[in-house]
């Protein structure tokens, strides 16, 4: 090979002016009128030295994405939030505008606090229903008589009846209950708001619902917007049933009140069941919800930000290739370091001095052909033929 070329394109990345307004109107300076660099290369090891360079530059100023995660402090799409805090349009119904009230309310300051009052209380109960399962609690028991108003200031049995005893299942009874009491709270008050907007939006409203608009009919750049209407909707219809089986867990809570009736086979048989199928479509429309807004992504990836679950394989991925690249630069540079200490001759010395160099593969011999021996026979006359 005689020489190994490469072609950097060249792209400005320099403001605009002060007073301009589009990038078409800057002046282009000398670097920026010329498209492309053309380099050539005698030398393999220096041309994989300069790959291995631009490789690892690519990598360290590679713009990131940052994009908000769904968590309970964001109530809404966290990419329609931006969308949603847009000022209404003149012709907006009041319905609208107390829709707009009430989204914009979930996203004050008072709302994430009293979230994160929210997330304490779920997983200071989980925790305590958790531990009764360990019979920690069934040494601490309170004891309640059926009479408040004792007479003589003891506690006799056979007069003031038998006490109620608080055992250690009352306690976990009270903690799976306020833990599914939070649950609906948080259906119905932090994201039900939104689900049911969506909903409204979709099948009901006058607005349009198609890609890239958003709840007025307005564009945007909100990656939720940019799915196809179909899957929105079917997001929605799981996120819905997410809720109503929460609901419906509630209600059968509010009738198998006690330990014992929510240990009864109607009530775990019906708190199973509203389990199953509330987790269920939460999960399955968080998976299609993630896959469609991916794939917004990778059409078009300079505009919209990736999902952030596969953002954050897709940067892991990046930062081991980075390492990679960076072990490969610091290979190729101990290279060229040995070929520096070593003085390999050039084709017109006549040295012959080994430098390190990779090693080649000697291609394998051809197959041998086997050989037919030729039998010789004698004629009557004694001549060998």
């Amino acid at each position: 090979m005689a020489h190994v070329s490469l072609t950097l394109v060249l792209v400005g990345s320099l403001p605009v002016f002060p007073g301009q307004e589009g990038e078409m109107q800057r002046t282009k300076t000398t670097f920026e009128a010329r498209e492309t660099l053309d380099l050539s290369f005698e030398d393999e090891e220096i041309f994989g030295l300069w790959v291995a360079a631009l490789r690892a530059l690519m990598y360290e100023t590679e713009p990131t994405f940052f994009t908000a995660v769904a968590s309970p402090l964001n109530p809404v799409n966290a990419s329609a939030i931006e969308s949603i805090k847009r000022k209404a349009p003149e012709d907006a119904h009041c319905t609208e505008l107390i829709r707009d009230a009430i989204l914009q309310l979930l996203l004050t300051k008072t709302a994430a606090a009293l979230n994160i009052v929210w997330i304490i209380i779920v997983a200071g109960c989980g925790t305590w229903w958790a531990s009764t399962s360990f019979g920690w609690w069934n040494a601490f028991y309170i004891n309640y008589p059926t009479c408040p108003g004792l007479k003589g200031g003891c506690y006799i049995p056979e007069r003031d009846g038998v006490p109620y005893r608080l055992q250690g299942t009352d306690f976990a009874n009270i903690a799976i209950q306020i833990v599914r009491g939070c649950l609906t709270y948080q259906g119905l008050v932090i994201v039900g708001p939104w689900r049911f907007t969506n909903f409204w939006h979709l099948k009901c409203s006058r607005r349009s619902c198609e890609k890239g608009l958003d709840l007025y009919g307005r564009p945007t750049e909100s990656v939720w917007f940019h799915v196809s209407p179909e899957k929105r909707l079917l997001v929605i219809r799981l996120l819905l049933g997410n809720i109503f089986f929460q609901v419906l867990l509630q209600a059968f809570a509010i009738v198998f009140f006690s330990y014992e009736l929510d240990q009864s086979t109607p009530g775990t048989l019906s708190g199973v069941v509203c389990v199953i199928l509330s987790i269920g479509c939460a999960v399955a429309a968080a998976v299609i919800q993630s896959k469609e807004e991916h794939a917004v992504h990778l059409a078009e990836p300079d505009k919209f930000p990736p999902n952030p679950v596969l953002h954050a394989i897709e940067k892991f991925r990046k930062r081991r290739a980075q390492e990679s690249a960076r072990t490969g630069v610091q290979k190729e540079v101990e290279f060229m370091r040995s070929l520096l200490t070593c003085r390999c001759p050039r084709p017109s010395e006549k040295k012959t001095l080994r430098c390190p160099g990779p090693r080649r593969r000697r291609p394998s011999p051809p197959p041998r052909t086997p050989r037919t021996r030729r039998s010789r026979s004698r004629t009557s006359s004694g001549e060998i033929r």
